[in-house]
């Protein structure tokens, strides 16, 4: 994807408020995470990479993100598991979960383990943009709870 391509994403009627924002994108795919990637830098978005649920709570040992990009479906660790140990922690970041379930699927465990959107995969690159942006657009987002 160009820059220039990338740049055209981000002149939706969505207003961008995504500047100087940190961004955890956890998903085992590297190819999912570089694209992510590219697209929120362009952005000037800080982005973080983790490839495993293992990788995320060591990069969340010397960061703290705005809001997390979480696949559902990921080896050793899923998603569901990796959010159930954040919250047993009692640390709460916004989080974005992407899966190819579909949204019936995950409203149940959407409410109990507190995901503020579910993005169904394959997305659209202007999907997961216009999720993320209503995801800092909201009252509360970006702020982390620890209790």
């Amino acid at each position: 994807m160009t820059s220039s391509e990338i740049d055209e994403l981000f002149t939706s009627e969505v207003e961008t408020v995504l500047n100087n924002k940190k961004l955890l994108i956890i998903d085992d795919q590297p190819g999912v995470r570089q694209m992510l990637q590219e697209v929120f830098m362009a952005e000037n978005m800080d982005v973080l990479l983790a490839a495993s649920g293992r990788e995320a709570f060591e990069v969340l040992q010397k960061q703290e993100p705005d809001l997390i990009l979480l696949d559902m479906k990921m080896p050793e660790m899923t998603g569901v598991e990796f959010l159930q140990q954040l919250r047993a922690k009692d640390i709460n970041y916004p989080v974005i979960l992407m899966s190819a379930y579909g949204e019936h699927e995950i409203n149940q465990e959407k409410e109990e383990i507190g995901i503020l959107e579910h993005v169904t995969k394959p997305f659209d690159l202007q999907e997961i943009i216009n999720a993320v942006n209503r995801a800092f657009s909201t009252k509360d987002a970006g702020s982390k709870v620890r209790k």
